[in-house]
Parts: C-alpha cells; sequence; structure tokens
C-alpha cells in the first residue's frame, strides 16, 4: 500500500511542478489573445490545468516505460523524449480546447 501510495504522491507532484511551468505559458497565451484585457478568463489556468494534467500523464508513462527504475537511473536522452512527446500531446489539448471554445462563440454572420 504504502508503494502505490508513494507513487501516487509522485504523479501528484510531477503534475504540480509541470503545472508551475507551464503557468507562463498561459499567460504568454493570455497577453497574445487578450492584449488589452476586455476577456474575462483566468489565463493562468489555461497553462496550469494542462500542465498538471500533462504532468500527471507524464508520470504515468514514465512508470511504465521505466519498469522499476527510478528517475536518476535513467539516461537524459529517453526521458527527454517522453517529454517532448508529452508536450506535443499537451500542446494539442491546449489547441484543441481553443478550437472548441471558437467554434461555441456566436460570430456574426457565420451559417451554421
Amino acid at each position: 500500500m504504502k508503494q502505490w501510495l508513494r507513487r501516487v504522491r509522485g504523479a501528484v507532484l510531477m503534475g504540480l511542478i509541470w503545472a508551475v511551468v507551464w503557468l507562463p505559458v498561459g499567460l504568454l497565451v493570455g497577453m497574445i489573445v487578450d492584449p488589452n484585457g476586455t476577456m474575462d478568463e483566468p489565463w493562468m489556468f489555461v497553462g496550469t490545468f494542462p500542465g498538471f494534467l500533462a504532468g500527471i500523464f507524464f508520470s504515468v508513462v514514465l512508470g511504465i516505460a521505466a519498469r522499476r527504475r527510478r528517475l536518476d537511473e535513467l539516461s537524459v536522452a529517453k526521458v527527454a523524449g517522453w517529454g517532448a512527446l508529452e508536450l506535443t500531446e499537451a500542446g494539442a489539448d491546449m489547441a484543441e480546447v481553443g478550437v472548441a471554445e471558437f467554434e461555441t462563440e456566436e460570430v456574426p454572420g457565420r451559417r451554421r
């Protein structure tokens, strides 16, 4: 049971670390999309929530691929490759959310 709780704690901590790293990305997206601050969007969550989920997913992938090895025992190239794969997945998720949000907005002159 302790092993399972330790893995869950590690996954949550990895998610929090990724959320902190993705926070500036969300703020940057907010500065690009809404430069004058007229939209009522919490832009920091645009980066932190996908970052948190991507960190947890990365932790799961790392746990499956590493097979009982610790992070410091793995090669940097493999971990970087898995991280790059996860970054593309997280970026695709952010783009998917943005497209879905755009499609639900009412645009004058657009037919449905």
